[in-house]
């Protein structure tokens, strides 16, 4: 992973695709996510969870942009396989602290994901077979120089190979899981001065149990089917006005979409129902730069984003609901300044003024002031009509960083950054899941405020690089789940949640080397995630008001990466990682049948710890012509640990009085996981 400047003091994660082929994986598929866990100041609340955390941010605090468009649904496979192919990516721009003005909207972190254009001149393409997927990616020049495609495709057969390991002698049926994912892009030169550019992805996943028998009871089994994932447009036009001056206009959709169907005795009630949630957003955006010296440049802006939401719904086949809909129109500018000071300062001012407006249609709620907000406590409902104010918020966010170049071995920097984010992802769940749904903010529920402060050196010792960071963060406006909030009365969102403050702090220390056949990447975070709920009713209060940890609080993480070439042909990498156990909220004791737990978050799990290995082994380049070869082989959980994932209570008689709980560990992975691929190039 590069570590670059931007020219001017802005610090990016540069992260290309052939960097994400030597991170050992599962199913030996190259991995967005767990390229970005390996970094300092990233983690996840563990195996196979959707999502991640950046410097104690919540898992929706990140923008994800792919071609400027927005991703919801980051991963298929519950977190195992990343959504977007790695061969249609160009290269990924990570961020963490000296954002740049023209990014907001989200409160922590920016991962910006470009796509290949796709090659103007010759056709080349590339394959590949895992044990559970087979991908295929083409450049096709249509018109040389002036027009050419880039097509991406991953489909699964994992409804195949799943029944080979079930039990024979168990009753039930193995789901149908599975996943898809295409990336489209079209690059057309129009003239030396304009170019016109068009991307599209669509991804979707789906769990299916029907038509299914228990062998056992010989009874039919309840219907359930899963279905969610993301489609994303983007047509941009550069034009060039002169060799200093250039823009980008930009029109965007994004769409997510989840579905669920049950019947049975696993669904709300008898009959068939029907559960979903959707977003859809329009965006439009212009971007203007100006170069006016080689040490001096202006960055200048405008956009806005139509959003609707439709929350958590659920219809039954007897009775159709009409899903309550948050509409929200966000505004944004941004100016920002670069500049050279002299030979060893690097200077970035800038300030964005972004807005909300929450309007109608829509429902408003208003609560008994006596009392805590629940479904109870409604004591009038307002209809709000089309484009009539719900709500309506403005922020500025200024950005500000240096960098001094003390001499060629040591530079310090130092950034500030104001992020707002008018979006919320309602999930009380670990990780992102399906059933999660998004809302924006309105007169209950605030935009999320976050101020970061870090300060920071990097330095050279023969072939080492050293960088290390000190951050704090602190945020306003946060929401978490109350005790005991049913996610099923999502369409008031404010009586589930409680306004909470954060803060956020910690130290990252990395080292890298690069020789002609050695990569080595060390790093180490220290790192605090405090939350404290600011509720004025002491019953709403998570453990009485005090600071508690949030559940991705993991204060120590140490990552090693390690890449040696045996050969042109042959290359051997490893990836160690060793964090501290997440927060969990255990039971104490038992009344009868009712469970009592202890405070939120008031234990930890198990330290966590992993040794990945795999060997990149590519063909003879003077046998293969057109055609190169190349597998792929990874073995995850080299000494077989166990790491405990969660907790759960087995009982024997759920009906009894006198039932004997017992307290079980949950593992993702419990023993060696061997995998993987065979790759094509041509």
């Amino acid at each position: 992973m590069k570590v670059s400047w931007g020219g001017v003091s802005e610090i990016s994660h540069t992260i290309t695709a052939e960097q994400m082929t030597r991170v050992p994986v599962i199913f030996a598929e190259p991995d967005i996510q767990q390229m970005l866990l390996s970094t300092a100041g990233v983690n996840s609340v563990g195996d196979g969870t959707t999502g991640f955390n950046v410097r104690g941010g919540k898992v929706d605090q990140n923008l994800i942009l792919v071609d400027e468009a927005p991703l919801y649904n980051t991963a298929h496979l519950f977190g195992f396989i990343s959504v977007v192919n790695t061969d249609a990516i160009k290269k990924i721009d990570f961020y963490k602290s000296g954002i740049p003005a023209k990014y907001g909207g989200r409160a922590s972190s920016i991962v910006e994901i470009r796509l290949k254009e796709g090659n103007q001149r010759n056709f080349e393409g590339t394959a590949a077979i895992n044990p559970i997927l087979t991908k295929l990616s083409l450049q096709v020049p249509l018109i040389k120089d002036k027009l050419n495609i880039m097509f991406s495709g991953r489909i699964s057969f994992l409804d195949f190979v799943l029944p080979l390991f079930a039990p024979d002698d168990e009753g039930g049926q193995i789901p149908n899981v599975g996943f898809f994912d295409t990336t489209f892009k079209m690059n057309y030169r129009m003239s030396e001065k304009n170019k016109l550019f068009f991307s599209y992805y669509n991804g979707k996943d789906n769990i299916d149990v029907s038509d299914a028998i228990d062998e056992q009871s010989n009874s039919e089994l309840p219907e359930v089917k899963f279905k969610w994932g993301d489609a994303l447009a983007t047509l941009r036009w550069n034009h060039v006005f002169s060799d200093r001056i250039f823009s980008n206009l930009s029109l965007i959709k994004s769409e997510y979409q989840f579905n669920f169907k049950s019947s049975g005795p696993i669904s709300l009630t008898n009959s068939r129902d029907e559960i979903s949630s959707s977003f859809e957003g329009w965006e439009g955006k212009y971007d203007l730069s100006f170069f006016l010296t080689p040490k001096w440049s202006y960055y200048t802006g405008f956009g806005s984003k139509l959003n609707t939401y439709t929350r958590l719904n659920r219809n039954e086949a007897s009775r159709k609901v009409i899903p309550p809909k948050d509409h929200g129109l966000e505004y944004y500018a941004y100016l920002e300044t670069k500049a050279k000071l002299g030979e060893k300062t690097d200077l970035r001012l800038g300030l964005r003024f972004s807005g909300l407006w929450n309007h109608g249609p829509n429902f408003s709620y208003t609560y008994d002031p006596n009392f805590p907000k629940s479904d109870k406590t409604v004591i009038k409902v307002e209809s709000i009509a089309t484009n009539k104010t719900v709500a309506h918020y403005q922020n500025l966010e200024p950005r500000f960083s240096i960098r001094y170049r003390w001499n060629e071995k040591y530079a310090f920097n130092f950034t500030y950054d104001r992020m707002v984010q008018y979006s919320h992802l309602l999930t009380n769940t670990q990780g992102i899941a399906p059933l999660d749904t998004w809302t924006i903010s309105n007169k209950d529920i605030p935009p999320t405020l976050s101020d970061q402060w870090n300060l920071g050196g990097s330095y050279r010792i023969n072939q080492w690089n050293f960088t290390t960071d000190f951050y704090f963060k602190n945020q306003k406006n946060n929401v978490v789940f109350r005790e005991n909030a049913n996610i099923f009365l999502i369409d008031k969102a404010e009586a589930l949640l409680v306004p909470a403050s954060s803060t956020q702090y910690g130290m990252e220390i990395s080292a890298t080397r690069k020789t002609n056949r050695l990569n080595a990447h060390f790093n180490y975070t220290w790192s605090r995630s405090l939350l404290k709920t600011n509720s004025k009713w002491n019953e709403n209060q998570i453990n009485k008001g005090e600071y508690y940890p949030a559940h991705y609080d993991r204060p120590h993480k140490l990552n090693v990466l390690l890449g040696y070439d045996i050969s042109p042909r042959i290359q051997l990498n490893s990836k160690f990682i060793f964090q501290s156990g997440r927060p969990i909220t255990l039971p104490t004791g038992r009344i009868n049948n009712l469970i009592l737990y202890a405070k939120r978050n008031g234990f930890r799990l198990p330290d966590y710890h992993r040794l990945d290995l795999s060997m990149v082994i590519n063909g003879n380049p003077k046998k293969t012509k057109k055609i190169r070869g190349q597998w792929v082989i990874s073995i995850l959980n080299v000494y077989a640990r166990k790491n405990p994932f969660s907790y759960f209570l087995n009982s024997e008689n759920s009906h009894s009085e006198n039932n004997r709980y017992q307290l079980k560990q949950l593992s993702v992975f419990g023993t060696v996981v061997p995998t993987f691929s065979y790759n094509v190039k041509f």
